[in-house]
């Protein structure tokens, strides 16, 4: 099982739609796939999704049985199989994120006894760094 996150921002695609018209797009999605990668760490890191909203806290019982098996490091990083299998993918004119751990999807999304811990996605520092991204690449582009 594959799980990915995708997003669609406006003012991002027009740009690069601009951009794809002129140059090919690979190293720039490259580059845009580097920074949802880089949110997705930071959200591990943070304890927090990747728009900065904390993740709720574990439950107490929880909380406990880790502690009394010597683990109190960060939540979701028991082993750190899941922010591991963070992988990204791009081409021409797209770029994702996805773990490939199958229980991914259930940090993400949530279940009915577990609250939802999302890592993947995109805040306001990272739509800033790919604007700034495809505004140097539009400025090159004016350049030539």
């Amino acid at each position: 099982m594959h799980l990915e996150f995708k997003f669609d921002t406006r003012a991002i695609q027009n740009k690069f739609t601009k951009l794809t018209e002129t140059v090919e797009g690979r190293d720039i999605t490259r580059k845009i796939a580097g920074v949802l990668m880089q949110e997705a760490e930071t959200a591990f890191d943070k304890e927090q999704t990747p728009e900065g909203g904390a993740w709720a806290k574990l439950d107490e019982r929880y909380k406990k049985y880790r502690h009394n098996r010597g683990y109190t490091g960060n939540i979701l990083q028991i082993s750190g199989d899941l922010v591991k299998s963070l992988n990204i993918d791009y081409g021409d004119s797209f770029a994702v994120i996805g773990a490939s751990e199958p229980y991914g999807q259930f940090h993400q999304m949530g279940t009915e006894k577990m609250p939802a811990r999302p890592f993947l996605g995109l805040g306001n520092d990272g739509v800033e760094e790919i604007t700034a991204i495809l505004n140097r690449e539009l400025s090159k582009v004016a350049q030539a």
